[in-house]
């Protein structure tokens, strides 16, 4: 039973329109409600001056129980649930719009910079739905080309103060990215350069898509590279190892859900357009990703530094390969490092003790490239 309703037995009756015959009376054939005055029912009876008072404000008192139980009913209704796109597989992005401060909604991203505007043109220039220039650009090759690929594809193009560009740019910096994550610089126009594309949201497969991708490639008996990053919260780092990744065809790149920069408006710029096109994947833990692959002949590499590990040019990279680079402050995790096949090191000439994570992974990559090639 309905708590709203409290005499569900009795049906809800609307007050009847108050008509008169000849007399003055009633007509004894109209249902009146029970809860009018007696002299208002009886059919018979002489007409009562406060009949039209009693009923105007019986009327009124109704009308507002009523009213009152119909929004006390939708409070304690629960809403609808939203439907969504039944896509389990595919993640909207790692380092969503709450985390990043996304002014265009969830699904949406900004890419700045001449050359990261120009590749997302020449990858995928579907996904664009907006292009700001500054009112005070010049536009060189770069911008004429990214111009004439928007009219092809009839790309709002608009034209703003720099001020806007600063404000856009400004608003997209993640305020929170991890404990670690730093505070970005690029709040400027020099960052924009005078172009900012508004551009759909890069899916982000979960590990289940990920594994179906290297199961195919393995059925066509290839050596696919996978690049895990453990705890790298730098966005150049990771822009710049997109970038590496494209360059060297690694399969996929897998980020962990916590204590990992997301995809942002910094990364794309690094990476160039890179983003587009390297495969980005997420996971919960990386040790149990790395049992999991090991099942399916991936042979597990980490960078490390210290007396257990080989020179780099000691490994042999012909088998399915999974590469695990850390942060620079505190590397790979012990617990991950356990089941690594091998700890991989570049041996250093000068003073420093190790190279920035992306020169590292680059230079990694492209070994395994050579050997393969």
């Amino acid at each position: 039973m309905n708590k709203t309703q409290k005499n569900p037995q009795k049906p809800s009756r609307k007050l009847q329109p108050k008509s008169k015959n000849k007399s003055g009376h009633h007509p004894a054939n109209k249902v009146m409600p029970e809860s009018m005055p007696k002299s208002v029912q009886k059919p018979g009876s002489k007409k009562n001056p406060s009949s039209k008072s009693q009923s105007k404000k019986w009327g009124n008192s109704a009308h507002k129980k009523t009213a009152a139980a119909s929004e006390k009913k939708q409070k304690t209704q629960k809403p609808a649930p939203v439907k969504t796109a039944s896509s389990s597989r595919i993640l909207q992005s790692l380092g969503d719009n709450s985390r990043t401060g996304n002014l265009l909604g969830i699904g949406s991203r900004y890419v700045y910079g001449k050359n990261s505007v120009k590749a997302i043109f020449e990858t995928n220039p579907t996904t664009v739905s907006k292009l700001y220039l500054s009112e005070t650009l010049k536009p060189d090759k770069r911008i004429q080309d990214s111009l004439a690929i928007a009219a092809r594809h009839k790309i709002m193009v608009q034209r703003v103060p720099k001020q806007k560009l600063d404000q856009l740019l400004c608003n997209t910096q993640p305020p929170d990215q991890g404990r670690h994550a730093p505070v970005l610089p690029e709040r400027s126009s020099a960052a924009h350069q005078g172009i900012i594309a508004a551009v759909a949201a890069k899916p982000i497969l979960d590990f289940t898509a990920i594994c179906d991708m290297l199961d195919k490639a393995l059925v066509q008996q290839t050596k696919p590279v996978v690049l895990i990053l453990d705890g790298i919260t730098d966005p150049r780092n990771l822009g710049a190892l997109l970038r590496v990744a494209d360059g060297c065809g690694v399969a996929c790149v897998l980020l962990p859900r916590h204590n990992s920069v997301g995809l942002s408006p910094a990364v794309s710029k690094t990476a160039s357009g890179a983003e587009e096109t390297v495969t980005v994947g997420t996971i919960g833990n990386i040790s149990q990703a790395v049992q999991t692959l090991k099942t399916k002949g991936f042979w597990v590499y980490g960078a490390a530094v210290g007396s257990k590990t080989m020179p780099y040019t000691q490994a042999q990279f012909d088998t399915p390969v999974v590469l695990i680079l850390g942060s620079e402050e505190n590397g790979i995790g012990p617990g991950v490092q356990k089941h690594c096949d091998a700890l991989l090191s570049i041996p250093m000439q000068g003073h420093v003790s190790s190279l920035n994570v992306s020169t590292a992974g680059a230079v990694l990559l492209y070994e395994i490239v050579r050997q393969n090639a």
